[in-house]
């Protein structure tokens, strides 16, 4: 289905979620196929409040954009146990658009 919708839509805006992209090869289309990618969290979902989230990077409870792509996380996005999952990375990022 993200082949298809990269090889025929003119500008496809797909918003997928970690477990959309688990298999390396729905990852690698999109990162072939993608001009550019980001990775939208939600800080409210800290581990204090029984989210998965590993560092709250805004004290107020608000979304925050990185520029994470496919299988990639950073101090913003990363979730409890991604460091140690195979076929992901870590990347040094601040969010885009602010501080």
């Amino acid at each position: 289905t993200l082949r298809v919708t990269a090889q025929t839509a003119s500008q496809p805006i797909l918003l997928l979620t970690p477990s959309d992209l688990e298999s390396e090869q729905d990852a690698e289309v999109v990162s072939q196929f993608a001009g550019a990618t980001y990775t939208l969290t939600g800080q409210w979902q800290h581990r204090s409040a029984h989210g998965d989230v590993v560092n709250m990077t805004d004290p107020k409870k608000v979304a925050l954009l990185c520029s994470c792509g496919p299988r990639e996380f950073c101090s913003i996005c990363e979730r409890v146990g991604q460091a140690n999952r195979t076929g992901w990375s870590r990347r040094q990022h601040l969010r885009v658009g602010g501080p």
